[in-house]
């Protein structure tokens, strides 16, 4: 099930919809992944999964055609900007056969509303495509392998370029979570030799490497939430980073403690707090300390 939980805790905003049955009419509706205002969704019809794009705002709605050549799909994702990519995109990774390591890439327009090959086929590890992330008119997954470059899909010219990854990162590293906020790309890791700290890269503009943002320590916010780590290992997820609109005291990260506990770890506040609760028993919670900066 979808949760709703509005980052800004002054001025909560109504969610966009209640249900999206009403709109699809089909059942088991996911949301696949969002891009600036747009959501890719995926629905059961008839035992096929089908794709659609759905505009929260307008409530328009539109059918997303097969993928020519079958349904062993990899990956799939939108892409959408107002200005650098007007006509949204859906961007699939289909495996050629089933046990192989060999792929292809298409893409839909919905200037022309067809597929295209875009890449005939490429090798590569079969975990390489997760976690999704469109930013600066390219597809993006989270790091595989620390002693190879990644690989990235550069929309305008349609093909796949090498991408290093973060320096000093290692295998051991916990990656915590990748995305994109106001224009920056983001890896956070948890490494190994310091489970009590997060690592925030970004992504520098032309692609040429990544650069160590912010260094969190969590050790003020441990003894105010015990529960995040237990005898073996942490007990929270990074949900997101939200860069300040302005300021970069506005930055924010969003975990999850325990599965049930929703926290806004502000950037250079004072400490506050408040519970609220939000569809499945979730409770939020802002609790604001210092964190450094790089």
């Amino acid at each position: 099930m979808d949760v709703y939980v509005p980052f800004d805790v002054e001025n909560r905003s109504p969610p966009p919809f209640d249900s999206l049955y009403f709109y699809f009419n089909r059942d088991c509706v996911k949301i696949e992944q969002s891009c600036n205002g747009l959501l890719l969704c995926s629905a059961f019809h008839n035992c096929d999964l089908e794709y659609y794009v759905f505009n929260p705002t307008t409530k328009q709605l539109a059918f997303i055609p097969p993928v020519p050549g079958g349904h062993i799909y990899r990956f799939m994702a939108l892409a959408f900007h107002r200005t650098h990519c007007v006509h949204y995109k859906v961007v699939c990774v289909r495996a050629l056969e089933p046990r192989e390591n060999m792929f292809q890439i298409r893409v839909y327009s919905s200037d022309t509303g067809r597929w295209k090959v875009c890449v005939e086929s490429f090798s590569a590890p079969r975990p390489i495509f997760s976690d999704p992330v469109y930013w600066n008119g390219a597809f993006y997954w989270l790091p595989y392998d620390s002693d190879r470059d990644d690989v990235y899909f550069k929309l305008d010219v349609e093909q796949l370029q090498t991408l290093p990854v973060p320096e000093g990162l290692v295998d051991d590293d916990e990656l915590m979570q990748f995305g994109e906020s106001r224009g920056h790309l983001h890896l956070i890791s948890s490494p190994e030799d310091e489970k009590k700290s997060l690592i925030v890269y970004e992504m520098l503009m032309d692609r040429s490497g990544w650069f160590v943002k912010y260094r969190v320590q969590l050790d003020e916010l441990k003894c105010a939430f015990p529960e995040m780590y237990n005898q073996y290992c942490h007990n929270f997820e990074v949900v997101d980073v939200v860069r300040g609109k302005e300021e970069e005291e506005d930055t924010f990260l969003v975990l999850i403690i325990d599965g049930t506990m929703m926290i806004r770890y502000r950037h250079r506040k004072s400490v506050s707090s408040y519970k609220c609760t939000y569809g499945l028993d979730i409770k939020a919670q802002n609790f604001e300390v210092e964190y450094g900066s790089k």
